[in-house]
Formats: C-alpha cells, structure tokens, sequence
C-alpha cells in the first residue's frame, strides 16, 4: 500500500555523518506506518559552497545529490517501497533552510549530533534551535539509538505538565502509538521539593492523578485500541524523564506557546533534547488549543478505562 499523495510529509535532515540512516530508520518506519510521504533534505551551507571556484561548488552540490540518492534507496529498503520518497538540496544556514522546509511538513526529524568547536561556531545547537521555533512537530534523535522495537514492545511516553494545554500532546502520543502498535504512557512529574509533609505530597499526587486521568480519558474514547498507562511519579522533572527516556522509544515533550519564540524551549526541554536515551518529539504549544475532542466541557472518566 503506497502513500497518500494529499498527505504532508515527514522530512528527515541527513548529513553525511556515519550515524544518519538511525533518523531515517525512525523516519521511515512511522511513514510506512501513516502512509505519509518521506522527504529527504540536505543543507549546503553558504561558507562550504561560495568560498571556492564555480566547479568546486558544483562538486559539491553533486556530491550532495548522491548522498540523497543514497540515502533515498536505503529509505525504500526500510520501506519495502511503500512509501514515496522525495529528495531536496537547500541552501543557507541549517536553521533558516530546515525551518523553511519544515512549513509544509507534518514533522521533522533531527539526527543529534556531537559536532566539533568549529561544528557548533558555524552551524549553532540547530537541534535545539529548529525545536524551539518550529511551527510543527520536531523529533531530535540521538546517536547510537536502537530504534523502534518490534511491534507489541513499543511505548511512547507523553510528558504531560500544562493539564489543559496538553491536548495536542494526547492527540500526538495516541495518534503515534496507533499508528505504530505500541502502548501509550502518560507521565507526569511532581517535584516533592514543593511540599513540606507527606500527607500534603500524598494529596497532591491523587488529585494530579486524578485529573490527568480525566483528560487522558477523552483521547481514549477515540482511540480505545491503544493500551494506556497513567503515571504519576515523584522527583526531579529532569531526572524522572531522562530515566523515562530508556524504557521508551518516543518521548513526546511540550513546547509552550510564547510570542517569543527564540525563547519557548525552556531548560528541561533543552536538557531531554540533549541527553535523552530514545528519540524525542518536540510538540508546539500553539495548536494545543484546537485539539480539544468533544468540546471544551471535561469528561467524566469510567473506572478501568485506564491503567
């Protein structure tokens, strides 16, 4: 079954490092998965293209192509040539170029790298940078990353920390999880430092508890083959959810909605970005707000619906 040509694509930036077919290999399978085109891009930057002759720059590009093409055919393989895959050579800096290209996608998807000085004096954190002003979803994949494991032992986590403005997340996670056979966790963290007693902190995890279930319940309704897990766990955000990031295959964190933008990754996000385990998507705040199912009433959840 090949992909739907009126869908948006998830674009995937290669680089020529050793470690870029595990972005493609996540890529990839989540296409075949959602019948979404693939789009391959790379970035030449205006420093490596402009500072030789005519014919350098020309080997260059060339070269750049034959990555692609590379790239392309072990993409199909993945794929079983189920997917349409598509191939694109930018220009300008990575950030610029990959954002622009991003506008009409359905995600990106980022190979986290470990660049050299001269590496991060040129092309800057574009990981983070790309994450914290996107306008659709960014999925930053680290180095050495398994990959999705076999279908029945996936898990995708969802972050949840802003309750109301966590609707697109729940949306995301269970749209990801049925699309690829796997069980959703929605987690949660409460930082015990904020309460003095254990009766108050034992008050306060029940009522998260609580409250998240109801939420988490609505998307349930909607995807009610998907096994769902609620937890609430004590601790350092940061701590809590890098240790999440080892039992997971996708991590799925929110990016508040700020007017701005350089500034809406906060310092956890940055931190899962950087030393998560298992691959992690970056969701937008801003569309939260119209991913609210049924309405904007609560719904009232019925015990056993939810683990």
């Amino acid at each position: 079954m090949g992909t739907s040509a009126g869908e948006a694509s998830i674009l995937v930036a290669i680089d020529d490092g050793e470690d870029r077919h595990v972005a493609l290999e996540l890529a990839a399978l989540e296409a075949l998965a959602e019948r979404r085109p693939l789009g391959l891009v790379h970035v030449l930057h205006p420093v490596g293209s402009t500072s030789g002759t005519r014919r350098q720059e020309g080997d260059v590009t060339e070269a750049a192509h034959r990555l692609l093409e590379e790239t392309a055919s072990v993409a199909r393989s993945i794929t079983g040539g189920g997917v349409d895959v598509r191939t694109s050579v930018l220009g300008g800096l990575p950030l610029d170029a990959l954002l622009r290209a991003a506008a009409d996608a359905d995600r990106i998807v980022l190979q986290r790298r470990h660049l050299s000085p001269l590496d991060n004096l040129i092309n800057g954190p574009v990981a983070a940078g790309v994450s914290a002003r996107a306008d659709v979803p960014v999925v930053v994949v680290p180095e050495g990353f398994r990959g999705w494991r076999p279908a029945g032992q996936r898990l995708v986590t969802v972050a949840a920390k802003q309750w109301e403005q966590d609707a697109g997340l729940f949306e995301r996670g269970f749209r990801l999880a049925a699309a690829m056979g796997a069980e959703l966790r929605v987690l949660s963290v409460l930082d015990r430092r904020g309460h003095c007693d254990a009766g108050g902190l034992a008050d306060a995890i029940a009522a998260m508890r609580l409250s998240l279930r109801e939420q988490v319940h609505a998307w349930h309704l909607r995807h009610p083959g998907v096994p769902v897990t609620v937890q609430v766990l004590v601790g350092r955000p940061v701590l809590v959810l890098l240790e999440a990031s080892a039992e997971s295959d996708l991590l799925l964190i929110s990016r508040p909605f700020s007017r701005l933008r350089a500034n809406a990754l906060g310092t956890l996000s940055r931190a899962l970005i950087r030393e998560a385990v298992c691959a992690v998507e970056v969701v937008p705040g801003a569309a939260a707000a119209h991913a609210v199912p049924g309405g904007s009433h609560r719904v009232a959840e019925r015990q056993g619906s939810l683990s």
